[in-house]
């Protein structure tokens, strides 16, 4: 796929993307797609937004079917553990250093989409915009929506049933972006509009995990040689 290799497992629902080297840039994990429906609930007050969801289960991509790989694209179904098709994928190089990984669910099925990867045991993460508490979010966990700062910040994305409407947490900003810079020379880039949480290594040290409140998911992973590079390439 352009400068990258892609290697697909279609039995496990696994795909890993290899750069020009040969180094690992985005290895998936066997059942790592996931996707469900919840309904969920928003609530605004000066600003600050409070979302609450139903409890609804996460489903696990079973295996791709119909795996083809034409004019650098790679294409596959998304099937459940009954062989049923729940969705689509594909893997491409929009340009040079610029891959785009995307999923689609069936509506019908979903409204949520996430999809986790490996982290390296060194690897750090910079970026989601304006971040005024930490510089370095592994280990975190990072909802992205736009809403105010708040008042003072808690050290947490939790809220405070009695001032919610006012106290800023961790992660809340008015300028948040769902996008990070890791130290392995790499920029991913969520392209969506949409509401996202980033498992920056937080549930389970040995992996991110990106979730979209979203039928689609649209990754970019940018590959460069420094950081100076991947944000060339990210802002071209």
């Amino acid at each position: 796929v352009g400068e990258f290799s892609v290697r697909i497992e279609a039995s496990t629902a696994r795909f890993e993307v290899f750069d020009s080297t040969g180094a690992s840039v985005l290895s998936s994990l066997a059942g790592a797609i996931e996707y469900r429906s919840v309904p969920t609930t928003a609530e605004m007050q000066f600003g600050q937004f409070k979302f609450t969801e139903a409890s609804a289960r996460w489903h696990h991509v079973a295996r791709f079917g119909s795996v083809r790989i034409a004019d650098d694209v790679a294409t596959f179904v998304l099937e459940d553990d009954d062989g049923r098709a729940v969705g689509s994928g594909a893997i491409a190089e929009r340009e040079e250093g610029d891959l785009e990984l995307r999923l689609e669910a069936d509506e019908r099925a979903s409204n949520r989409l996430a999809v986790s990867y490996a982290c390296a045991e060194q690897e750090h993460f910079l970026g989601f915009g304006g971040q005024s508490f930490d510089v370095d979010h592994r280990g975190q966990v990072v909802p992205i929506w736009v809403e105010e700062d708040g008042i003072g910040k808690d050290p947490t994305d939790e809220h405070d049933p009695t001032i919610w409407f006012l106290r800023g947490r961790r992660n809340s900003t008015h300028t948040s972006m769902p996008m990070y810079l890791s130290s392995r020379n790499l920029g991913v880039w969520l392209d969506t509009t949409s509401r996202s949480i980033f498992d920056m290594c937080a549930d389970d040290s040995t992996r991110v995990r990106v979730e979209v409140w979203d039928p689609e998911l649209v990754l970019r992973v940018f590959r460069g040689t420094s950081p100076i590079d991947v944000l060339a390439r990210v802002s071209s």
